[in-house]
This record gives C-alpha cells, sequence and structure tokens, in this order.
C-alpha cells in the first residue's frame, strides 16, 4: 500500500466537506477524482499534500493517514496565475528552471565526469566498478533523453526552444503556469497530483500531456472535468459525493456505467428489503396476539429489526443542471457564412500606426457554413483561432477578403472575457435589464433554469463563481433565441453535468454553431465539421510605412477542413504523426514525440505508433484465429453428426444440421477473409 486515508473526516471554516471517508492508493495506479463542484475535491487534494488535517468525527473518533515510507508527492494546483507561478524565480531563465527536474540525473553526470578524469590519471579497479554501475544507472533512468523530454515538452506546450533562454518574469500567468506544470511532470515525484491539468492548454499540449502520463512509471492523482483525459489516463475513479468518496475501477466511461449499475442494485436490494417488512409485518401481525404463535410472532419481529437497520434507500447522484430549449426566432437561410480568401490577424493600429498591413495575417479562410452545423474550430494556442472568431463577429476587422452571413441569420456570441462579468449589480437586476419587458416572475423562471434559485439572485454578479457566471452568460444568450451561436471556449467553468447539459442543448438546438474548444470530448460529440488551425513556419517581415519598425517574426497557420468531422481529423493526425515520424526515421534523426520515460532508446525498432497499432493488429488476428479454430471444431462436429445412423430418418433434423453446417462455413468464409484483410495490411 503507497498511500490510505482510513475513516477521515476534513472540515472547512466550521462546514464537513468530508466525512467517514476512506481512499486508498496502490503502486502504478493512475486515480481519476470526479465530483461536482464545491464537492471536496481539492480538498482531498490539499489533505494529500499536508496542507490541511484530518479532524475528528462526529462520534469522536480519529481517522488515520498510511503512507509508505519516503513518500514523494509533487502538486500542481488549479489556480493559474496565483501561488504557483509567483513561486518561479523572477531572474532564472525558463531552460534552468527547467533543468531542476533533473537534479539526480545531473548530479550523476558530474560524477561520471569525475571519475572518468580521475582514471584517466590514476586507473582504479573500484573506481572503474563505481563507474560502469553508474553508467548503466543514469542510463536506465533517462540520463541519454532527458534534454529531448525537456525540450520535447516544451514545445508541445506552445513554446519555441528559443524561449527557452528568457527570464522567467517575461511570461504571463498562464504561460508561467505551464511551465511549472512542465517541471512538475519532468521531475517525475512518486505521486503526481494535478488539479484541472488541461485548463488553458490546447489540444496538441494535452495530447502530448497524455502520451507522457500514459507511458509514467509512477502513480497519478487528477482532478479533472476533461472526460476524455479521464478515459485516456486513468484506471481508477473516485467519486467525491455527500461528503463520502467511492471508488470505482476503471476509467471515466466505465465509472458512468458502474455507477448507474449499483445505483439500480442497491435501489432493488432496498425495494425487496421494503416488501419483505411488510410481507413479514402482515404475518407477525396476522398472528400476534395468538399465545401459540408467540415464538414465532417474536422471531418475525427479530427478523423486521434487522432488515430495517440495514434498510436504507439509496441516494441519488445530484444530476441537477441547467436545461433550455433554444427555438429561433427566425430559421434563416441554408447559407450561413461564407468566407472567402479570408485574411484574419492584427492591423498596424495595434503598433501605434493606423495602417493596415497584410503582413500581420494570421491566417486566410475558405469556407462555407450550411444551417443546422456543428463546426468546431480547434488547433494550437495562438495559431488564430480566437481571431478568426472576432473577426466575424466584428470585434476585429479583417485583413483582406470577404466573409458575409446568409439570409436572415441572427448570431450570439459567446466570449470568455464577455463571461467574467464584474458588474455591481444584482443577479436579479442585470438578468432583468436585459429583458425589461419580463415580469418579475418570468425573470425567476428563466433564471431558475439555469439554477439561479431565490438565495442566488440576490447575489452580485461580480461575486459569483466562475462557472456561475458562464451559466448567466448562456442564460442571456439562449434567451435572445438565435439561429447561429458562436461560442469561443464555451465549456471554461463548468463541470462534467454542466458540460453534458450544453451538449444536450446544442445537439437539439435547430440551428447552426460555430465553436472554439479545447475539449475533445466536446468536440467529438457535438461537431460534425472541423476547422483546424496549425502552427506554421516563423517568418520576418518588413513593415511598411512611417515610423514603423523594421522587422517581426510573424508566425503564420495553415488552416484545415475537415468535412467529416472528428474522425476524420484524428485520422489526419494519426497519419502525419507517423509521416513525421519516419521522416526522421529516413534522415536518421530520432524525434520519437512519444518519450520512453525511464528506458533506454532502442535503435533500429519501428515508430511507437506503428509498434502500438501491430500490437493491436497481433491481438486481432490471434483473436480471429482462435475464432476460426473454435468454428472448425463445431463444424467438425455438425459433420460427424450429420453421419449418425439414428437421425438418417428424421428429415426435419438432418435439415436444421445441414443449415447449421452451411452457417457455420458461411462465419468462418467471413473470418478468413477479415484474417487474410488484416494480415495484408501488416
Amino acid at each position: 500500500m503507497l498511500y490510505e486515508i482510513k475513516n477521515g473526516t476534513v472540515s472547512l471554516g466550521g462546514n464537513e466537506i468530508l466525512s467517514h471517508f476512506n481512499f486508498r492508493m496502490v503502486d502504478n495506479e493512475k486515480i481519476g477524482i470526479v465530483g461536482r463542484n464545491g464537492a471536496g475535491k481539492t480538498t482531498l487534494l490539499k489533505l494529500m499534500n499536508g496542507e490541511i488535517e484530518l479532524d475528528y468525527n462526529d462520534d469522536n473518533t480519529m481517522g488515520e493517514i498510511v503512507k509508505s515510507k519516503d513518500f514523494n508527492l509533487g502538486y500542481l494546483r488549479q489556480q493559474l496565475a496565483g501561488s504557483q507561478s509567483s513561486t518561479l524565480r523572477e531572474t532564472t531563465t525558463v531552460y534552468s528552471y527547467l533543468l531542476e527536474a533533473f537534479g539526480k540525473l545531473i548530479e550523476m553526470e558530474q560524477r561520471i565526469d569525475k571519475l572518468t578524469a580521475e582514471l584517466a590519471d590514476n586507473y582504479d579497479e573500484k573506481k572503474a566498478v563505481e563507474l560502469n554501475t553508474l553508467i548503466d544507472t543514469y542510463n536506465f533512468e533517462g540520463g541519454n533523453i532527458y534534454i529531448k523530454e525537456l525540450k520535447t515538452g516544451f514545445k508541445k506546450f506552445g513554446f519555441s526552444e528559443s524561449d527557452l533562454e528568457r527570464l522567467i518574469n517575461e511570461f504571463s500567468g498562464g504561460q508561467s503556469t505551464k511551465i511549472s506544470l512542465l517541471k512538475l511532470l519532468l521531475s517525475k515525484p512518486d505521486v503526481l497530483v494535478l488539479d484541472e491539468p488541461t485548463n488553458h492548454l490546447d489540444i496538441e499540449a494535452i495530447e502530448w500531456m497524455e502520451n507522457y502520463l500514459q507511458n509514467y512509471k509512477k502513480n497519478i492523482v487528477v482532478v479533472s472535468h476533461d472526460r476524455m483525459f479521464l478515459d485516456n489516463i486513468c484506471n481508477v475513479i473516485y467519486d467525491v459525493e455527500n461528503r463520502d468518496t467511492v471508488r470505482y475501477d476503471g476509467n471515466y466511461t466505465d465509472f458512468v456505467t458502474q455507477k448507474e449499475i449499483n445505483y439500480q442494485l442497491k435501489l432493488a436490494e432496498y425495494n425487496k428489503n421494503l416488501k419483505e417488512i411488510e410481507r413479514l409485518t402482515a404475518l407477525a401481525d396476522r398472528f400476534r396476539y395468538k399465545a401459540t404463535k408467540a415464538k414465532m410472532v417474536q422471531s418475525k419481529d427479530k427478523v423486521i429489526e434487522k432488515l430495517e437497520a440495514k434498510t436504507f434507500k439509496p441516494i441519488e447522484a445530484d444530476t441537477k443542471t441547467f436545461h433550455v430549449k433554444i427555438v429561433p426566432n427566425k430559421a434563416g437561410g441554408k447559407e450561413v457564412l461564407r468566407c472567402t480568401d479570408l485574411a484574419v490577424g492584427y492591423t498596424r493600429g495595434s503598433y501605434n500606426s493606423p495602417v493596415q498591413d497584410a503582413s500581420q495575417t494570421i491566417a486566410k479562410i475558405n469556407l462555407v457554413v450550411n444551417r443546422k452545423d456543428r463546426l468546431a474550430v480547434i488547433g494550437a494556442n495562438g495559431t488564430g483561432k480566437s481571431t478568426f472568431i472576432k473577426t466575424i463577429v466584428g470585434v476585429l476587422p479583417k485583413i483582406s477578403g470577404e466573409y458575409s452571413y446568409g439570409h436572415e441569420i441572427e448570431y450570439e456570441y459567446f466570449d470568455q472575457r464577455i463571461a467574467e462579468n464584474n458588474s455591481t449589480k444584482t443577479l436579479f437586476d442585470d438578468f432583468s435589464d436585459e429583458f425589461p419587458s419580463y415580469a418579475n416572475t418570468e425573470v425567476r423562471n428563466r433564471l431558475g433554469r439555469f439554477l439561479f434559485g431565490e438565495e442566488d439572485i440576490s447575489k452580485r454578479v461580480c461575486d459569483l463563481s466562475g462557472g456561475e457566471k458562464v451559466r448567466l452568460c448562456l442564460a442571456k444568450i439562449f434567451e435572445r433565441k438565435p439561429n447561429l451561436l458562436i461560442l469561443d471556449e464555451p465549456t471554461n467553468h463548468l463541470d462534467i453535468l454542466g458540460k453534458e447539459s450544453l451538449e444536450e442543448i446544442i445537439s437539439n438546438f435547430e440551428g447552426t454553431v460555430i465553436f472554439v474548444s479545447h475539449d475533445r470530448y466536446f468536440v467529438k460529440k457535438i461537431s460534425n465539421k472541423i476547422l483546424l488551425f496549425e502552427k506554421g513556419a516563423r517568418e520576418t517581415r518588413p513593415y511598411e510605412g512611417e515610423g514603423a519598425r523594421e522587422t517581426r517574426p510573424q508566425a503564420r497557420a495553415t488552416v484545415k477542413f475537415f468535412e467529416f468531422g472528428f474522425a476524420d481529423y484524428e485520422k489526419y493526425v494519426k497519419e502525419k504523426e507517423i509521416a513525421e515520424i519516419q521522416e526522421a526515421a529516413d534522415t536518421n534523426v530520432n524525434v520519437n514525440n512519444t518519450l520512453d520515460f525511464g528506458e533506454k532508446e532502442t535503435q533500429g525498432k519501428k515508430s511507437y505508433i506503428e509498434s502500438k497499432q501491430r500490437n493491436k493488429d497481433d491481438k486481432k488476428l490471434k483473436k480471429l484465429e482462435e475464432e476460426i479454430a473454435k468454428l472448425e471444431s463445431e463444424l467438425e462436429n455438425l459433420n460427424l453428426k450429420l453421419q449418425d445412423g439414428s437421425i438418417q430418418s428424421n428429415f426435419e433434423e438432418l435439415s436444421a444440421i445441414q443449415k447449421e453446417i452451411d452457417e457455420t462455413n458461411e462465419v468462418i468464409m467471413e473470418k478468413y477473409e477479415m484474417w487474410e484483410k488484416l494480415q495484408n495490411n501488416m
């Protein structure tokens, strides 16, 4: 056992957050912690990190924390620009800061250099043995790849290699937190504890981190609302609900299924016990006043008492979330949006000059969006996704080209900054000012659909949580009943149930949706088309005009359209990754983007992705071969049965056996075709 909490209780500010709960973690587990906002997930992480302590239970007992000797935990908090980034030393370069994650390896390097120098001057058998052992340990623990790990991770987190030489204080709070996250990942503690690590990461960075964590040889505990991340990483889920924790083996999808099954089983057991109590009570009451049956009645009463003591109605999961059906005021035309050579970027006005300059173009888009399309706009941070969205809603001017909306298209725009409403108005007044024709009852009803009760509507908007502000913003947008929703990161600050609710609303929406998101589960569930912004090469282009700067590095993005949605996009990514690795292999450059942590890199092996696919194909082949062998055995038995003399006169039985033989032969042929096709593709 690596770590365990037994019968624990935690209180904050006099409120009991977790009560009589249990938590355990054994070696090599990757644990996901899920639950509603405010359920106590972060509280559990802080307890593990030693920031808070267990309280006495209501029966005056004290819980217990048991952990292995030399327990090493690394913790990344959820806050972006808070205490995490403030701990970074401002005069340190990023490269020096990240190298600290490999302190043990660097110490070994120094010892290896020292021993090598000493042996060159004076050979010593004991030192030679120490040197050989040290070199083996160094290589085994990743000494030959750790610089590549650092640079690969840094690039995947959206930085350029030249940024490694910049000082920490030159980065924003969000960038500093990404640097802190990367250092924590590279330092490889025994237990890696992450609170919402995918927040503000783009899809490329999330996928790199997933790849890293899938290969992580130690333990992980992660709080996340990213369902695909939890599915791809975790083999255990803890559900935090009703001040308790419940453990489920498997990933997030397994947890959802198991939780529903467990509830239904408990409910069935509860109803069964109620019926049994009712039956036994009726039986006991029937004979209660007959002296000859007194012993029997007493026996039934004891059984009833035991049943009542263990019969509790299972608590239903908290599934309260917002619901609304959007019926657009107008259907609008079939063609919703057309972009023709639309160049988006920033005008010279951003650099103290009103002159526009096409050299500032970030991306160029050609696109047609039709009614009921769900277009996901995805890609790495800084490639122009939000710039494109801001251009088509008029927040930014276009650089060149054209965009136009179809007939009677009415759009509403959700922007994360718009959602961060810091008004001092009450929630009720803020909403009613937007819809002055609504009576007070209507305002309350509309807000109630978005989980704002009587105790909430008198709160000031500036005092609402991030999730509450998002719900308020969505409530206003949906109430205007547009036929086009343009949403920039709408799922930020929403918990899993909130995301599921938004998915349901969008799925039932009769209009069109264009949205930016890094939540792959949300993208996969909602989108039918994808617009991908990819990083292009950085160029240095001259500015024109009086007083302009001479040059400025300019990153151009390439834009790709996937007509068949997420599956089409995934296929492209996989093919591109394989092509990049093959190209690197052809030029003898080892740029395998999947890192082999703690193991030596093996020369001449196929790429990780190809090997992984081959393993899958091998398993499929083996399974097919087993199925074919089983079917052929069944076929042999059927042929023997057909030759049985005792049934030769039974036409019906002979026909049934022959039919079964024909069907089995047909299945065998199908299996062989599948086997041959798979074999040829390998």
